[in-house]
């Protein structure tokens, strides 16, 4: 059984009060806050659950059927890590030019990340499919909050 959570940041579209009403087979829950952003609003996920795996997915993206066995397989192989799913950009015959080329652009980024070897730097991470063991998480927390390497900044993000 899993869990589903859902941090609506600050939109007033209705989308808590469709998902309060919703029945699913799987626990739902719902946290409406201020807009605060991206991360705030997934640091706010990550401290409601109640699982043992983290899986961040946003809004605009759509999972497979195996989605779930995928991360939850890849962490039982791979203890201590954080697993980039890919996230495909789909294209039509009404896509814009300019999709077309973030298309294009984002694929060679992903068969970048797919080659053996590749070292991940932040500017490969894409939170819009992202899982880490919830303990990995909190572990990572306490150490960014409770050290201060040499030559590194702290930063603080609003809401956090």
């Amino acid at each position: 059984m899993f869990e589903v959570l859902v941090v609506v940041d600050g939109s007033y579209d209705g989308t808590d009060h469709m998902i309060a009403n919703m029945k699913v087979p799987y626990r739902l829950k719902c946290f409406w806050r201020p807009s605060r952003g991206r991360w705030a609003a997934c640091n706010a996920g990550i401290a409601g659950a109640e699982g043992d795996l983290i899986l961040l997915l946003g809004d605009n993206v759509e999972p497979l059927p195996e989605f779930l066995s995928a991360h939850w397989q890849s962490h039982q192989e791979l203890e201590r890590s954080g697993i980039l799913g890919v996230v495909p950009v789909w294209m039509d015959a009404n896509s814009l030019p300019v999709a077309s080329y973030i298309a294009e652009e984002f694929g060679q980024h992903l068969e970048k990340l797919s080659q053996l070897g590749y070292q991940l730097n932040l500017r490969d991470f894409c939170g819009g499919n992202f899982s880490m063991m919830k303990k990995a998480v909190l572990d990572a927390a306490y150490l960014m909050r409770n050290s201060r390497p040499t030559g590194m900044k702290t930063w603080n993000y609003p809401g956090d």
